[in-house]
């Protein structure tokens, strides 16, 4: 869907794990994402590890946006994103709530 409907590639991880490898492969290349999405719906994600995880990762300086998609915007959710820096993007994911959030990174100066 977003390939096809922004033009730009995504790669898509089912672990923690898998993801911060590939976020580590593409700083090492000088290749860094320019956004990553975090599905909290996942029972397995644990947005807190996840982040700081992440945070090791940014020491050096390289700057990648973190969004969190949710089903809903409860309390807990709120207030997770909020604590972490981390904007929540409600589900269903459409493409006019990506280009969002890259119009968002464009107008920053930011180059997709």
């Amino acid at each position: 869907m977003i390939e096809k409907g922004l033009g730009f590639k995504c790669d898509e991880t089912f672990t923690e794990e898998t993801a911060l490898s590939l976020i580590k492969k593409s700083l090492d290349a000088n290749l860094a994402y320019k956004f990553v999405l975090v599905d909290l719906d996942d029972p397995t994600m644990l947005l807190g590890r996840f982040m700081q995880a992440f945070t090791n990762l940014m020491a050096n300086g390289t700057k990648i946006d973190v969004y969190a998609c949710a089903s809903t915007d409860s309390q807990r959710v709120v207030k997770i994103c909020k604590e972490l820096n981390v904007t929540l993007i409600l589900k269903p994911i459409t493409l006019d709530k990506v280009k969002h959030f890259t119009d968002l990174y464009k107008a920053q100066g930011g180059l997709l």
